[in-house]
C-alpha cells in the first residue's frame, strides 16, 4: 500500500472533522442496540436458516447474477454470525455476512437495515460540502444523485410545504354527539420507537429559534388509517 500506514486498532481510525452527519443521544442509543443485537447490516446479510437475504436486495439486483462469493470462512459471534465472505462483481468486492436467525429476528433486522432514523441527521456544513462536490466533481454529483439530498438538507422547509393524507387540518371544536376517542401507543425501546416514526412518517423539524429538547407526536385520522390498512389486506 505504498508508504501509507494501515491502522491496527480502532482508535487509529481518526474521524473526519468535516463529517456532515451528526447523531442525537437517543438515535445513538438505538444504533448501539442495533449493533449489539444484529451486528453489521451493511453490504450483504444472508440468513442461512431461512435461506433468504436480510439486507443487500438492491445491491444484488445491480450486480451480475453470476458474481462469485469467495474468501468464505466460518466466524461465530454473539449476534448470530456463522460466517463471512466476499461477493466479487465487476472487478469490485462487497462484504457478505451469513447469520443463523429465526424469522422474528430476520424481520426486525430487515426493517432496521432500512430505517433512516438510525443514520442521524445532516449538520449545517452539508450545504457547503454539496456545493464543493457539485463544482469540483459534477459527474459524481449527478451520477450519485447527490442533488437529491437538497430536500433532506432543507427538510424543515419541505416538510412544512408538503401534505400527508393522514394528517389533514382539523376543526377540533366540539360537535353534538361527537367523541374524540384515542389509542395511545407506548414504546419501551429506541428501536421500536424509530420503527414507529418511520411507519407514521414522524420527523423532527429544525427550529433554530428553539433549542430546547421537545417530544415528537402526530395526530392521525383513525378512521382514515384503519381504512387504509384494511385496503392493504
Amino acid at each position: 500500500m505504498n508508504d501509507h500506514m494501515i491502522p491496527t486498532v480502532l482508535s487509529d481510525l481518526h474521524p473526519n472533522m468535516k463529517n456532515p452527519r451528526t447523531i442525537s443521544p437517543r438515535t445513538k442509543g438505538g444504533l448501539s442496540y442495533s449493533m449489539q443485537e444484529f451486528g453489521d447490516l451493511s453490504g450483504f446479510v444472508f440468513n442461512v436458516r431461512s435461506g433468504q437475504l436480510v439486507s443487500g436486495h438492491q445491491r444484488k439486483d445491480i450486480l451480475p447474477a453470476d458474481s462469485p462469493i469467495t474468501h468464505f470462512r466460518e466466524m461465530v459471534d454473539s449476534t448470530g454470525t456463522v460466517g463471512i465472505g466476499v461477493v466479487m462483481g465487476e472487478g469490485k468486492s462487497w462484504h457478505v455476512r451469513f447469520v443463523d436467525w429465526d424469522m422474528a429476528k430476520e424481520r426486525a433486522a430487515n426493517l432496521i437495515a432500512n430505517n433512516p432514523h438510525l443514520s442521524g441527521t445532516f449538520t449545517d456544513d452539508v450545504d457547503e460540502i454539496l456545493r464543493s462536490i457539485e463544482e469540483e466533481t459534477p459527474d459524481i454529483f449527478d451520477q450519485a444523485m447527490l442533488n437529491s439530498l437538497h430536500p433532506e438538507v432543507s427538510g424543515a422547509r419541505s416538510a412544512l410545504e408538503t401534505t400527508d393524507d393522514l394528517t389533514p387540518q382539523y376543526d377540533l371544536s366540539p360537535m353534538p354527539y361527537e367523541h374524540y376517542n384515542y389509542v395511545m401507543l407506548l414504546f419501551k425501546n429506541e428501536i421500536d420507537w424509530a420503527t414507529a416514526c418511520d411507519h407514521f412518517h414522524i420527523q423532527r423539524l429544525a427550529d433554530r429559534k428553539n433549542t430546547k429538547r421537545i417530544g415528537l407526536g402526530k395526530v392521525i385520522d383513525g378512521s382514515a388509517y384503519l381504512n387504509q390498512q384494511l385496503e392493504r389486506r
